[in-house]
């Protein structure tokens, strides 16, 4: 049996939905809505905001979401190139402002949740260890934006 309860999050007059992105955690599900503003504020599943909490860095846009595979964190690209993995949690921020110096267009994660690859629009792609915060492990540079990441997994078969 499924339930489904339709919730309205209204967000000011002045202020548009720019990204968003659900957490993949079915007993605290967190809707992250990136704005205009510029910030991200947070929705629960009954549509309220939580209450008190939400990240901004000054007039710097938030364009890319994404949330972790496992755990309650959400990986937020920047329009400067900044990348955030914020942990729920905990409510902590690890930051890195060192390897993108162009807008982020793309965060993914593998299935497990151990690695994370970043792409952004002058073709910088950044491959990062997130079991401990973020830490990277290497970039590659392409000609071109970043517009698609995509994980493979090889499977072997055993008879």
């Amino acid at each position: 049996m499924s339930l489904f309860f339709d919730s309205h999050f209204a967000l000011s007059q002045v202020e548009t939905a720019v990204s968003c992105a659900w957490s993949n955690n079915d007993f605290n599900m967190i809707l992250a809505i990136a704005t205009n503003k510029p910030r991200v504020v947070f929705v629960n599943e009954e549509g309220g905001q939580i209450p008190n909490f939400e990240i901004s860095r000054g007039k710097t846009q938030a364009v890319c979401l994404k949330w972790h595979p496992v755990t309650q964190s959400l990986a937020i690209g920047w329009s400067d190139g900044c990348l955030t993995l914020w942990n729920e949690d905990q409510r902590m921020t690890r930051e890195d402002k060192v390897l993108h110096k162009a807008p982020l267009t793309i965060i993914t994660f593998s299935p497990d949740g151990s690695k994370m690859v970043t792409g952004d629009q002058k073709g910088t792609v950044g491959v990062w260890r997130t079991h401990r915060g973020l830490t990277q492990v290497c970039s590659y540079k392409k000609e071109g934006a970043v517009s698609q990441i995509v994980f493979c997994s090889l499977i072997m078969n055993q008879e």
